[in-house]
């Protein structure tokens, strides 16, 4: 009987200690304001994240930390441009053929601009690159025959802006272009906000249209040489993302709901979630990740919210067990948080209370349509924190209470306000501690 209640107790102890490694968190940064922005799992098991990163006021850096399936940093690499600010928009992994990067890079003296594809090895070294002068490259997907596909667009003005798709080889030689779908002999904001694959190696996006006549919302299909196949109107949706679900259907992500369509486009169901979507991932157990920079939830095939946490996740990425690894900003720093497939994860919780009142910048900026807003107080206080637009008239007002010393963060949802730019101001017991601007894009 001993012996049967010592293996019992055994088994439990490596049960337990199973259950603790199976998840984690980590926070990474210095002193630059890390943010992070994305994660892709490379084909030695390992990961590698893209993060911004601001060494001083008015500078962005790109900052690269790859990590283990424990998260535990191998390195990390900073790039930095010198007299221009750099940013990454998106990067893919293709398991055949290496990772695919598009990026930007904004003069600080003269706001002269260059964007870039780019093909990287694994510890992020150029092979090819192509450059983009008058237009920018936005996001992309890998192809199946190990090249991508590039989201592109040519931003005139605040009102002007459109958008088409670009599709290169694995050695980077230009094969097809969409062109601009729609005419141009009007003022109208242009945005393809996601591009997938169908199970046919075709495309399928996601395309806003914003006009004099209207805003509208289009599921646009292509074939693999980029000609249209089919137009479908998305009425009533502001949709950001679309992830490729089981057999030929497809999930969207977006304002306030998640949708599962067929391959024509038809809706199979419908999940309301009181929340602005910006993130999508399909899991390893047949479900679906959403996230935004606040918030991270799980929803299964059928359309039912299986659980729900409050770690903003920028991008994640699925692993083995049901669970994904997200990656996040806290604080000026980076977090990447183990999910299991029951949403746990271990929360360290390990900063240290700041000794001065501080404002921090909005990210992501731009924005559509919302936006996380960080600051910190060093004793506990009346906090306020508003948001104006350009006449100084009071938009939102975001935090109005008592809060504690330590670092917190609030979500600003820009949905129903123009384009433009706008104010957020912090006052502490009556007194202004700091104001920024932020600028909103649709």
């Amino acid at each position: 009987m001993r012996k049967v209640l010592f293996c019992i107790m055994i088994m439990f102890v490596f049960q337990s200690f199973a259950q603790e490694i199976d998840t984690w968190e980590r926070r990474y940064g210095d002193e630059m304001k890390e943010r992070g922005k994305q994660i892709v799992k490379m084909n030695d098991g390992n990961y590698l994240i893209s993060c911004s990163a601001s060494p001083m006021a008015f500078k962005e850096v790109i900052w690269l930390i790859a990590v283990n399936e424990n998260g535990d940093s191998l390195w990390t690499k900073t790039i930095d441009g010198g007299d221009y600010n750099l940013y990454i928009n998106d990067f893919a992994y293709n398991y055949e053929n290496g990772l695919y990067a598009v990026d930007y890079k904004i003069s600080r003296t003269d706001s002269g601009s260059e964007g870039y594809l780019s093909k990287r090895s694994t510890d992020y070294s150029e092979i090819w690159k192509q450059v983009y002068t008058d237009c920018s490259p936005l996001s992309l997907t890998c192809t199946p025959d190990s090249g991508c596909a590039v989201i592109v667009s040519d931003f005139i003005d605040i009102d002007v802006m459109f958008s088409w798709i670009e599709k290169y080889d694995k050695n980077g030689n230009h094969q097809f272009s969409s062109g601009s779908i729609f005419t141009k002999s009007e003022k109208a904001v242009e945005t393809i906000s996601d591009i997938t694959l169908t199970s046919e190696g075709d495309y399928l996006t996601l395309w806003k249209r914003r006009s004099e006549s209207g805003e509208s919302q289009f599921l646009i299909y292509f074939d693999d040489s980029l000609n249209v196949s089919a137009i479908k109107p998305f009425y009533g949706y502001d949709l950001s993302r679309i992830e490729k679900a089981n057999n030929d259907d497809f999930v969207i992500s977006g304002s306030g709901v998640v949708l599962k369509i067929d391959q024509y486009g038809d809706i199979i169901w419908e999940l309301e979630i009181p929340d602005y979507l910006e993130n999508i991932a399909k899991s390893a157990d047949g479900n679906y990740f959403v996230s935004n920079s606040t918030n991270t939830y799980k929803v299964d095939d059928t359309g039912k919210l299986v659980w729900s946490k409050n770690f903003g996740s920028n991008s994640m990425v699925p692993t083995d067990d049901g669970g994904c690894i997200a990656v996040g900003s806290k604080y000026d720093d980076v977090w990447i948080c183990k999910f299991d497939q029951d949403g746990n994860y271990t929360n360290i919780n390990d900063y240290v209370y700041p000794v001065a009142v501080k404002l921090y910048q909005n990210y992501p900026n731009p924005f559509n349509p919302s936006t996380e807003i960080s600051y910190s107080i060093s004793s506990e206080g009346k906090v306020t924190l508003s948001v104006f637009n350009t006449k100084g008239e009071l938009v939102h007002t975001l935090v109005n209470e008592k809060r504690k010393a330590g670092n917190h963060s609030v979500n600003f949802n820009g949905e129903g306000l123009n384009s433009g730019i706008y104010f957020y101001k912090l006052e502490v017991n009556g007194s202004v501690a700091g104001s920024k601007r932020m600028l909103l894009i649709k």
